[in-house]
């Protein structure tokens, strides 16, 4: 067994998920438990109340230790999202004194340091660095520069992954009023997008599209890189809204009319009638599936309408060479591939998870592929590096040089978690 034991937590609009992850005698990834809690005090990527996100995530992580009992932990690893994200891409530059110099570790952090010193606003800091490819001396395209001579300068193009400093905090401050006072942060649509991803996908020109409750976050691959980031501050709740408003029904009933739903109708021709409890004890209602049908599909095309309109904005259109990757709780809506191609007019595939060992088949959908996510990047690190905490700091107006590493947290989570009993 590995010595390091990691405690993934991906915090959602619908739920928390938590997961204890080791490794077998095999060396392979194993999970020993997980756990699940409904989400409360979060609204379309904010914070709303403190406590409530913290009794969220802590009895998530209560319930992925109920199989295991206590035990001493080495990582957390917590991917969100939200935050009102914005992407840009950028690029740095290391001269190179010597004639035919052998590029170094040194050089390669130049570059990315003066990629990172972007203007910002006052509010705004640095989230996340995705790593696109290095430029030698204007002519040599590599992704991995190392011990190749130059004579002149290495360039490095990544992409930077900016959010509010107010709203990262207070997801720390939720983390911490959990219990949990050190913990790595990572944005779980990158984390996801990576882990689901095949090489392929993601050399030839993927959109990756995870439709959340109340987010839904696209990102675009090309060249094994993140070219192209857009976080949407709202969701897949606003079917389930439009159903509550037009039938006059709880927001219980209007998912399960979702989820009974289809978002492209194969046929004109739906006559089913469905009954419907109205508010406040009312009579049964009765409508036709047809027109529910109708309801879905005008807001999922609206929805994706508006994400195909910025995508082509960004210029990166041409490339989508392979096709678009679904993810979230929203890839499970009927008929949501037929409605993605049609816009799209591409190549569509629902990701999910693939088997790890101590994994329930229950987990194995595309709601949980940002935990996932999480479960691989705690065995493998992916193609997008993350900034620390003194980074962060340095990443503003005034620059600075990188300060500090990451801190392992080491504590038995479960007893302290049970003090709260």
């Amino acid at each position: 067994m590995s010595e390091e034991r990691v405690i993934c937590i991906d915090i959602g609009y619908s739920k928390v998920a938590a997961a204890i992850v080791d490794s077998d005698v095999n060396n392979q990834p194993e999970v020993l438990g997980v756990g699940e809690a409904p989400t409360n005090g979060l609204f379309r990527g904010k914070v709303k109340e403190v406590e409530a996100v913290s009794d969220s995530i802590r009895n998530a992580v209560m319930k992925a230790f109920e199989t295991i009992g206590s035990g001493k932990v080495d990582r957390v690893l917590v991917g969100i999202t939200g935050m009102e994200i914005e992407g840009l891409n950028s690029c740095g530059v290391a001269p190179i004194q010597a004639h035919n110099r052998t590029i170094t570790d040194r050089d390669i952090e130049t570059a990315i340091n003066n990629a990172k010193a972007v203007s910002l606003p006052t509010d705004r800091q640095i989230f996340l660095i995705g790593q696109q490819q290095f430029v030698i001396d204007d002519k040599i395209v590599s992704s991995n520069p190392i011990k190749m001579a130059a004579s002149n300068k290495l360039e490095a193009q990544v992409h930077l992954l900016t959010c509010l400093e107010n709203i990262k905090e207070n997801f720390e401050r939720c983390l911490i009023d959990a219990g949990i006072e050190h913990s790595q942060i990572y944005y779980s649509g990158a984390v996801g997008a990576e882990a689901v991803l095949s090489l392929q996908e993601r050399d030839l020109g993927t959109l990756y599209i995870d439709f959340g409750k109340d987010t839904i976050d696209v990102l675009f691959y090309k060249n094994q890189s993140l070219h192209y980031s857009k976080v949407y501050s709202f969701g897949f709740n606003l079917i389930t809204n439009d159903l509550c408003l037009c039938y006059r029904i709880s927001y219980d009933d209007a998912e399960h009319l979702k989820k009974e739903g289809t978002a492209y109708p194969l046929t004109d021709s739906e006559d089913l009638q469905v009954y419907i409890r109205g508010l406040n004890g009312q009579d049964m209602k009765i409508c036709r599936q047809k027109e529910i049908n109708e309801v879905i599909e005008a807001r999922v095309t609206e929805l994706l309408e508006l994400i195909a309109a910025d995508f082509r904005k960004s210029n990166f259109q041409s490339d989508l060479k392979f096709g678009v990757v679904l993810a979230g709780g929203g890839a499970l809506q009927t008929g949501i591939e037929q409605c993605v191609k049609k816009i799209f007019g591409t190549a569509v595939r629902i990701a999910v998870p693939e088997k790890i060992n101590g994994l329930k088949a229950s987990f194995l959908t595309p709601a949980y592929v940002s935990l996932y996510g999480l479960m691989r990047f705690a065995d493998r690190q992916t193609g997008c590096t993350v900034v620390n905490e003194d980074e962060i700091r340095s990443s503003r107006r005034d620059g600075g040089a990188r300060r500090g590493r990451w801190r392992l947290f080491f504590a038995n989570i479960a007893d302290f978690f049970r003090s709260f009993l």
